[in-house]
């Protein structure tokens, strides 16, 4: 909203907090009433929900040893952002709470698929048994390919991601923010081993790269590639 004031763009007022006010239903009511009004109104225009928010609420269910009750919230959670490593990492830490150690394993193994650098999920893995030497493979990708990526990307206006290329090594820096290194998951999807992002690269009918994705927090923005 700052970007789009400053820029004399459209721009959205901040919303109400949905997990604040589901988790203070739930604290008075009974959690099946917080998931009553969560399912009422996650689709409307007056709230937001915050994938860290959701998170942290399923912990605080956990730390009360409420297990069954964090599955829940981190169900939910899965289905609002399907696109994040770490959701399907903290549902499987509730399955093995329950003692459902093949659920476990299998949302364990799902969040490291997304996420190689999940060396939680690994180490739990391998706790639990699982060889995850496929799931950690390195995955090389052609310098063409790489070479192709390389430009800036327009995600806000004002707020540019620029993807450069050193040797084999991609690296990412946005608008007022330091360097990241990004790692390849397969030949046009990457990802950051410092924070939870994944950078996907779009083409255009033609080949060439008209745009990239970039997953965060749960949410998704996509820029341009700028000429």
């Amino acid at each position: 909203a700052l970007r789009g004031i400053l820029n004399d763009k459209t721009y959205d007022m901040p919303k109400k907090s949905l997990v604040i006010e589901m988790s203070a239903i739930a604290e008075k009511q009974g959690l099946d009433a917080g998931i009553a009004f969560y399912n009422t109104n996650k689709d409307s225009n007056d709230y937001e929900i915050n994938e860290d928010e959701m998170n942290q609420f399923g912990y605080e269910l956990m730390a009360d040893e409420n297990f069954e009750d964090a599955a829940k919230i981190f169900e939910i959670n899965m289905e609002r952002f399907p696109k994040s490593s770490n959701v399907y990492d903290s549902y499987a830490e509730a399955m093995m709470k329950l003692g459902e150690t093949e659920k476990a394993i299998q949302y364990y193994t799902t969040s490291v698929e997304m996420n190689p650098m999940n060396q939680n999920g690994i180490d739990m893995l391998k706790n639990l048994g699982v060889d995850t030497a496929e799931l950690t493979k390195d995955v090389e990708v052609p310098d063409d390919i790489l070479e192709s990526y390389v430009g800036k990307y327009e995600l806000q206006p004002g707020f540019i991601l620029e993807i450069m290329k050193e040797g084999q090594q991609m690296k990412a820096q946005a608008t007022g923010q330091g360097t990241v290194e990004i790692f390849p998951k397969s030949d046009n999807l990457f990802y950051v081993k410092v924070i939870e992002a994944e950078i996907q690269f779009n083409k255009a009918e033609d080949g060439s790269i008209k745009s990239l994705t970039l997953f965060q927090g749960g949410q998704e923005m996509e820029g341009l590639k700028l000429k």
